[in-house]
């Protein structure tokens, strides 16, 4: 996914294009007494079921109306920008922990520390990691939304007819490579495994699989040239340069992965929870597909990230806006979240609701749930985009074949950690 930094004039023209819609807009209070809430999200597969939850909040409290306004991922950002330099920042927004920093250390979303105090939230119920990614000096910014982690998600008819069993919690990074082999047929154009460049749902999984390092948090050095880490990234090299089981890094570069395997041109790919809505409602994976817990190396790791939803520091609406916060903050919400389908809950306890709701379609879907306990918290710090556009850069490099794994981590080492130290 890509995102963009300050647009310039054409922030400023898309923010005079977003007046009135944010929480700055007068027109959020009715003669009635009614005030009207700006609800911000990208993911259209959930709009459904948020919606749900904002029925239940209104009908609860029928003098607030909440409005969503759904953008796609690409245009979402943009949108965020240009509406917070105007000015008109939507009052209820869901932040991914790519941004989560710079909102939080410029004062655009409002503490929640009061809340907290008042006992309207309670963090504690909250998976710990992802509430990690939404604290800045000690305070929280936003309440954790859901929780994610990485599958290995698999066609069930293509494994058939290779004559290959499905993947269990048994596998290891050997039988995986092996099996691999087994389901490609360059003849018919498709491929064992898809070795996407992309960090979260590919080749960081395999680093803290072979017990390496990316970045810390709190440390002025990436250790991304560990030896584990270098293992690790040759070890994802040679699945697509010598092994030859995905499809070559150009066409990876044009075709999404998930586009590939809901066209059965790859048998396997690593992707997160979010992706079960969208691989349910197409027709071809609902009936071929199946998922189950990433291969192990020299440990079991997935990588686990998370949403969050927080307040615009400048709503004209703190009150009502506060109140809605609290229930998406609340074990009634978080348990609709689950039972329709529309993500693991971040409040911890509550994901046997998404569980049932894929398992007729993917039978082992519970594998999510299972992989939690040994999940590892997606880098983040203040400059994580640029870290990792570095390291998308370069990987992407070596998985053309342009140089070594070894190369690839030195260079990617040196400018962490120049970025790390301000000099970048």
């Amino acid at each position: 996914m890509k995102r963009n930094g300050l647009l310039g004039i054409t922030v400023m023209l898309a923010a005079a294009v977003l007046v009135g819609c944010g929480s700055g807009n007068s027109a959020g209070s009715s003669s009635s007494g009614k005030v009207t809430l700006s609800f911000a999200s990208w993911d259209t597969k959930q709009a459904v079921g948020l919606r749900k939850m904002a029925d239940k909040f209104e009908k609860d409290n029928p003098n607030i109306k909440i409005k969503m306004e759904t953008t796609p991922w690409d245009q979402y950002w943009t949108k965020m920008e240009a509406a917070t330099t105007g000015g008109k920042m939507p009052d209820v927004v869901t932040m991914h922990s790519n941004e989560s920093y710079k909102y939080m250390s410029n004062d655009m979303l409002m503490s929640l520390e009061d809340m907290a105090k008042k006992g309207d939230i309670k963090f504690s119920n909250y998976n710990s990691g992802v509430t990690k990614l939404y604290m800045y000096k000690g305070k929280h910014y936003a309440v954790p939304k859901d929780v994610t982690n990485i599958g290995l998600w698999y066609n069930k008819t293509l494994f058939d007819q290779a004559g290959v069993k499905y993947p269990d919690g048994t596998w290891t990074w050997e039988t995986f490579a092996e099996n691999a082999k087994k389901l490609t047929n360059a003849a018919k154009g498709v491929y064992g495994f898809a070795a996407a460049t992309a960090p979260e749902t590919g080749y960081y999984n395999f680093i803290y699989q072979n017990d390496g390092q990316i970045w810390s948090m709190n440390e002025k050095k990436s250790h991304y040239n560990d030896k584990n880490t270098v293992g690790a990234l040759q070890f994802y090299q040679d699945l697509m340069l010598k092994d030859k089981v995905s499809p070559s890094a150009q066409v990876l570069e044009q075709t999404d992965q998930i586009n590939l395997f809901e066209s059965g041109k790859v048998a396997m790919i690593m992707a997160g929870n979010w992706g079960a809505e969208e691989l349910a409602s197409n027709e071809y994976t609902a009936k071929n597909a199946d998922v189950a817990p990433l291969p192990k190396g020299k440990k079991q790791a997935t990588v686990t990230n998370g949403l969050a939803w927080g307040i615009s520091a400048k709503t004209t609406h703190p009150k009502e806006a506060q109140k809605f916060l609290k229930f998406l903050a609340s074990k009634e919400a978080n348990t609709m979240q689950s039972d329709l389908g529309v993500s693991i809950p971040a409040y911890e306890g509550l994901g046997q609701g998404w569980t049932d709701k894929y398992k007729k379609t993917f039978a082992h879907i519970e594998s999510f749930n299972e992989q939690l306990k040994y999940g590892v918290l997606r880098p983040f710090n203040a400059n994580t985009i640029k870290c990792e556009t570095l390291s998308n850069e370069q990987v992407g490099k070596m998985m053309s074949g342009k140089q070594t794994a070894q190369e690839t981590a030195d260079t990617v080492a040196k400018g962490i950690d120049k970025i790390l130290a301000g000099k970048e």
